[in-house]
């Protein structure tokens, strides 16, 4: 059997895999196509019968990566050798458009929520719980997603070993709290005020890393999040803060928290520090062409399927040159 694993949640389609093949009594096979020592190997295992007839399940991992022509001589292997032998075939795929050669085959879907939609991700973690033996109420499930962010796999590590020390699938929230560990996203925010701040060598100091750390969709969700907010602080509360009582009195009306604004109003803890009046430094045109260019990021992205990444460089690039 062929089997086509669409979508971005690869943790939870390399889980199904090796789920069937415990099912079917067969040797679960990592594949990794993409790497060029991996495609020999692949081709000998599937045209050789195996010496005491066990079967193989072979996971050809992020084949969206492999090149066109070793793509095609795999289909012609799968397709002349799989049905001789006692293989199946799990072929992991994460594109913008399927591939033509996986038509004859079964296709499912494992998508991730996207990144900001917390409560979908919370109800992912309720059933990677389930998963893992673990009974997780949503204010549990807020705290494991809280700390690990929207990655499947860390939070499936977390309950692991969650589940270890559990009471027959329960755990206390105390000690829930003292088991998970805060993955706090590094740099992120730091990366997302460089931006505002203009402070281009930071900037593109740390933007290879933050785009390898991070999704694309969220750094841009961020990004015209805090842009928004600078927005409205510019329009509404355009002013230099003497104490920090007026940090408090604006975030009672405005819901950002004290830290945050502290960021944008340049306001500083230790005294002998000055940091940048960002809401004095903007004008509400200004802030609106930024918007506008972010916004059109992310519509060629949705509608089109271009690259945050590259049009995000040439966003940068321009605001660096003052354009």
């Amino acid at each position: 059997m062929v089997y086509v694993f669409l979508g971005d949640d690869r943790y939870t389609k390399k889980t199904e895999a090796k789920r069937i093949a415990q099912q079917q009594g067969a040797i679960f096979v990592f594949v990794e196509l993409h790497k060029k020592d991996q495609w020999e190997p692949f081709k000998e295992r599937i045209t050789t019968p195996s010496l005491f007839g066990d079967p193989y399940l072979f996971y050809l991992s992020e084949f969206e990566s492999v090149s066109a022509h070793v793509q095609t001589n795999a289909f012609r292997y799968i397709g002349f050798e799989a049905p001789k032998k006692p293989v199946s075939i799990i072929i992991d795929y994460h594109g913008a458009k399927a591939n033509p050669l996986f038509e004859p085959f079964s296709s499912f879907r494992y998508d991730l929520p996207k990144p900001w939609k917390q409560a979908e991700w919370i109800e992912k973690t309720v059933r990677l719980g389930k998963l893992n033996g673990l009974s997780l109420d949503s204010g549990q499930a807020t705290l494991v997603f809280e700390r690990c962010g929207p990655d499947p796999e860390k939070i499936a590590n977390e309950l692991l070993k969650v589940r270890a020390v559990s009471a027959e699938g329960r755990i206390e929230e105390e000690l829930l709290n003292a088991l998970v560990f805060p993955y706090q996203p590094e740099n992120l925010e730091d990366f997302i005020f460089s931006i505002i701040g203009q402070d281009y060598p930071a900037v593109f100091r740390s933007l290879y890393r933050v785009f390898s750390e991070y999704s694309e969709n969220l750094i841009l969700f961020r990004l015209i999040q805090t842009t928004l907010s600078l927005a409205y602080l510019v329009a509404h509360h355009r002013k230099r803060l003497s104490q920090f009582e007026d940090l408090r009195e604006i975030s009672k009306s405005t819901g950002l928290h004290i830290p945050t604004l502290s960021r944008f109003y340049g306001y500083s803890f230790d005294r002998t520090k000055k940091l940048r009046n960002l809401v004095l430094a903007y004008r509400a045109q200004s802030v609106s062409v930024i918007l506008d260019e972010l916004w059109q990021i992310d519509y060629a992205n949705k509608s089109e399927g271009q690259s945050i990444f590259k049009n995000m460089i040439a966003f940068l690039d321009r605001l660096s040159q003052g354009a």
